[in-house]
C-alpha cells in the first residue's frame, strides 16, 4: 500500500496549481497536498 499512496503524492506534486483552470480540480489537488502528512502510512 505503501508505494501507492508515494506514487499518488508524486503524481499530485507534478502538477502546478497556477496553471490548473478547473477549480474543482485545484482544489483537491491542493487538498491531497496538504493531506499528505496525514496519509502518510507507517
Amino acid at each position: 500500500m505503501r508505494p501507492l499512496v508515494e506514487d499518488f503524492f508524486a503524481w499530485v506534486k507534478t502538477f502546478d496549481s497556477k496553471t490548473i483552470s478547473s477549480t474543482k480540480l485545484r482544489a483537491a489537488l491542493n487538498y491531497a497536498k496538504n493531506q499528505e502528512y496525514y496519509l502518510n502510512l507507517p
